[in-house]
């Protein structure tokens, strides 16, 4: 009888793994990761170098170490292979991969090989299933912020006594602003393209020619080492004025103050209670600390919950039955939308965006022009560096494109090119016309939905003043995007 292995997925480079010399470990590039043909996801080349790369580091820290190890490249990771690996062990252990295929393909190869398949809590989140479960039990909606608060108080974190610090949990009101003309910007940090880095470009370019995204502008951390670098230089540089201008647009700096720690949070290299400790002891506002200590223990670990307890539920729906295919240019050329085509680009070279670049940028493009949110889930799938199941089924199913209705937010986020324009965007451009005819229309066809939210109903005062003619205006404006 051999060993016992512990199957490592290429998100789970956690350093957890090292607590486990007694097993084998089993570094497996699945095809989900890499190539997902089930599910026509062909992802972003940076992605793929940036698990190629780390997957590779992690391979030979564990080597260096003297753990008994094996790495299974992209070519020999099919099914055939996991089977193998399973019927060969007295048991499989793997971390919790918070991904619903993943979980039943090892659960069906446990049962079909008569392999105890052992399931160890991810090591890449806060809060046990247990908690989260108890918590939401038997509610018919889930709110983020009751959890947040929730989960500062069940943490500790950022409370004096029983109260929060500062005299309450939310400061966002505060963190609302534009970003200043001529404000300064740190310059992003810049990790060396060394021989590591080189290496996974070329092993990219050939194995996986035809995915989208340059290769060559490839610039995250794919080391523990560089990760750490990474936060401490967010800690130093960023962090104090994350808070005022965390939803600021900018046509010339790709993150302006985000962290972009997603990525290597997302992997393993770091964990949300390291990042968490940093922020808490950085020097900076009350108001860019909490804001920033909202996103790790408030919504990441909400989306995780809400992944688990309502996924499958989720992905099936489809609340304003919207169905239009997603513009191909999306993908890389570009629609011809100035407002768009910025980000676009920019996701093209960086394989990133921060978070209202997708929400009210992208993600509110695409629901004003009724699109399929299957195909919105695959492109945000397929192009982002930081994306994953557990976070993109809630994201866009159950916010930016309220396809699962009033479950997990109170309204479908939506606007005209006015808030776009408020926050940082020129507001000379064309694609304005086009902007504020789709909200309009929108409105109108969906005017049921917006009357019954009190957040919202205000917006149809707006729509009112707006005659028969006006209406026929916008819709030859919009048409190119709703009838064709």
């Amino acid at each position: 009888m051999g060993r016992e292995i512990l199957l490592v997925l290429p998100n789970q480079l956690f350093e957890a793994v090292f607590t486990h010399p007694d097993k084998t470990i089993i570094l497996i590039e699945h095809p989900a990761y890499f190539r997902d043909t089930a599910h026509d996801v062909l992802y972003h080349k940076q992605k793929l170098i940036m698990h190629r790369a780390s997957m590779q580091a992690f391979y030979e820290r564990l080597e260096a170490k003297g753990m008994r190890c094996c790495y299974v490249d992209y070519h020999l990771a099919c099914k055939k292979t996991l089977r193998r690996l399973f019927e060969a062990a007295p048991a499989v252990y793997i971390y919790d991969p918070v991904d619903q295929a993943r979980t039943r393909e090892l659960e069906q190869l446990s049962v079909e090989t008569d392999t105890p398949l052992q399931v160890i809590e991810s090591p890449n989140f806060l809060t046990e299933r247990h908690v989260f479960t108890s918590f939401f039990h038997n509610k018919k909606r889930y709110f983020m912020a009751d959890f947040y608060a929730f989960q500062r108080r069940r943490l500790d974190i950022m409370m004096v006594g029983v109260n929060p610090e500062g005299g309450r949990y939310s400061f966002d009101t505060e963190n609302r602003r534009k970003l200043p003309a001529g404000y300064t910007v740190p310059k992003p940090l810049v990790f060396e393209q060394d021989a590591r880095i080189l290496a996974a470009m070329a092993y990219v370019e050939a194995h996986f020619p035809d995915h989208p995204g340059q290769a060559e502008t490839f610039n995250h951390p794919v080391t523990r080492e560089q990760a750490l670098a990474l936060l401490d230089y967010f800690m130093r540089h960023q962090l104090n004025d994350f808070g005022p201008y965390q939803d600021a647009l900018s046509t010339s700096h790709d993150s302006v103050f985000h962290s972009k720690l997603s990525a290597p949070l997302n992997i393993g290299l770091l964990s949300p209670r390291e990042i968490v400790d940093a922020v808490l002891e950085a020097p900076v506002v009350l108001s860019s600390k909490e804001g920033f200590i909202r996103q790790i223990v408030g919504w990441r670990e909400f989306m995780r919950a809400m992944y688990v307890l309502k996924g499958d539920w989720m992905r099936k729906q489809n609340y304003l039955h919207h169905n239009r295919p997603l513009h191909r240019g999306f993908y890389g050329e570009g629609v011809g939308v100035e407002a768009l085509d910025l980000v676009i680009e920019k996701i093209h070279r960086t394989a990133y965006a921060h978070h209202i670049e997708r929400l009210m940028v992208l993600g509110n493009f695409m629901l004003l022009v009724r699109t399929d949110p299957d195909a919105i889930h695959r492109f945000f799938m397929t192009m982002f560096i930081d994306a994953y199941d557990w976070v993109m089924v809630p994201n866009i199913y159950g916010m930016s494109q309220f396809a699962s209705g009033p479950l997990l937010t109170t309204k479908p986020y939506f606007s005209g090119a006015h808030y776009l324009s408020k926050m940082g965007y020129d507001p000379a451009g064309e694609w304005m016309s086009l902007w504020n005819a789709l909200f309009y229309l929108f409105l109108r066809d969906h005017k049921a939905v917006i009357a019954a939210n009190p957040r919202l109903k205000v917006l149809l005062q707006h729509l009112n003043r707006h005659d028969d003619a006006a209406m026929r205006r916008f819709e030859q404006i919009a048409a190119p995007w709703l009838t064709t």
